[in-house]
């Protein structure tokens, strides 16, 4: 067992299994990319996927704990040893399959390729099921399915995880089966309005910011977890926590990721990557899955692709890496 400190939530625990898989470069790369693009206000923002996974994973075990519990008080049966493994790591891996830049790279991905990709890698897992063939799941989920089980595939299936779960609760998508009840529960926990993702993004995004944009008793939500009919449901104690949650998400997005000044610098960003990666052979050498999963991409060769770019005549690429590298920006009128 190895613990870490975390600076949002205290010490993550982390056992054998984890490390097999964190401590590989297809994970390791996530503390290259940056988590979003705050630190154009906020220049202590610096912080990156790698340590949000972690995050995510470390309060997905806590809400599994905590709806283990009101199981076993409501009598109904607990979750078993692999429903348990395949949480912790489709949280842990949800976000593996990021672009550079996170979301401003992704949209340069090419969906047809990975939809096709992630169902041939089912199949080879022994099952045949067609997952975001009708746009369910960002990209990068897809992306992430798809490195999970090409990459960790032998790791996981050793942990005992449900693959076909494991998948859905990246992507969000439910089983249309009416007796998959506890599963569809359980792609919520990562996957819906009130999330370990978006838990952690909050809370991090404005902690690391220095904004303190969120006042949220998180061990008061957690134990607030239940279930009701079926689905995941909270107790009427976390009315005023969940108020809280809703919003510091608000004030987070509206002073942090939606800030004016970060709103015109992704558009910047957004620009330029446009202008210098014009062809779709670059295109797939930075924001691709081979990409991803063979010459391992972050933001720094991002950048300097783009700096390969400038004093070659092309002045728009000039300006535009002018603005970001020296904050020249444009007044507003």
């Amino acid at each position: 067992m190895k613990v870490i400190r975390d600076v949002v939530h205290g010490y993550i625990e982390l056992c054998e299994e984890d490390l097999k898989i964190i401590d590989t470069s297809y994970f390791q790369r996530l503390k290259s990319v940056r988590q979003n693009n705050p630190f154009s206000v906020y220049p202590c923002a610096n912080h990156t996927r790698f340590e949000h996974s972690l995050g995510v994973m470390h309060l997905g075990e806590k809400v599994l704990k905590s709806l283990n519990e009101k199981r076993v008080y409501d009598r109904e049966p607990q979750f078993d040893m692999r429903l348990k493994k395949t949480v912790r790591y489709a949280c842990l891996l949800h976000d593996i399959g990021h672009a550079p830049f996170s979301h401003f790279g992704e949209q340069f991905f090419n969906r047809e390729d990975l939809v096709p990709r992630l169902s041939s890698a089912l199949k080879e897992k022994g099952i045949n099921t067609d997952l975001a063939v009708e746009g369910a799941g960002a990209s990068h989920e897809i992306c992430s399915c798809i490195l999970s089980l090409e990459k960790y595939g032998t790791i996981l299936s050793d942990i005992g995880i449900d693959f076909e779960l494991f998948c859905r609760m990246i992507i969000g998508e439910y089983y249309p089966q009416p007796d998959k009840k506890i599963e569809n529960m359980l792609i919520d926990v990562l996957n819906s309005d009130i999330d370990v993702d978006k838990l952690d993004y909050v809370l991090r995004d404005s902690w690391m910011s220095g904004a303190k944009l969120v006042a949220l008793d998180v061990d008061r939500l957690i134990s607030a977890y239940t279930t009701y009919g079926g689905k995941i449901a909270f107790s009427g104690k976390s009315l005023s926590t969940i108020s809280s949650l809703i919003y510091g998400r608000e004030a987070v997005y509206t002073w942090i990721v939606n800030h004016h000044v970060n709103a015109y610098t992704g558009r910047v960003l957004t620009k330029i990557m446009k202008k210098a990666f014009t062809s779709e052979q670059e295109k797939d050498s930075y924001f691709s899955y081979s990409a991803i999963a063979e010459r391992f991409v972050d933001d720094h060769d991002v950048i300097a692709h783009i700096r390969s770019k400038l004093n070659k005549g092309n002045q728009e690429i000039d300006s535009l890496y002018q603005q970001l590298a020296s904050r020249q920006y444009y007044k507003s009128i």
